[in-house]
């Protein structure tokens, strides 16, 4: 139950406390984000993108305990599940593009 605590803890909550760390970045990946967001928000879209790397693998942590204790999924309730995935993303498109004609 820790781990959904912990992904569903706002952003905001988050400490304000900054620290400097050295990384190091490819060439093209750092120039690319450069570009997309300016002289000042580098670091910003760095934390962002790290944060969102964070959940995913909690969320996948999460996962793999559920499957170890009470097993996977079977293959057809995924199937299940992903059509109505797909279904809903469709939905959301066509709901998109009428908006955009608008």
């Amino acid at each position: 139950m820790e781990a959904v605590m912990a992904m569903e803890k706002p952003r905001s909550r988050r400490s304000h406390e900054v620290r400097k760390y050295t990384v190091s970045l490819p060439k093209d990946i750092a120039e690319e984000i450069r570009e997309r967001v300016g002289p000042t928000g580098f670091s910003a879209y760095v934390t962002r993108a790290l944060e969102e790397l964070l959940e995913r693998e909690r969320l996948a942590e999460l996962a793999a305990a559920f499957d170890a204790k009470y097993g996977s999924a079977p293959d057809e309730e995924i199937s299940e599940a992903e059509e109505v995935f797909r279904k809903a993303r469709e939905k959301w498109a066509r709901r998109r593009a009428t908006n955009e004609k608008s």
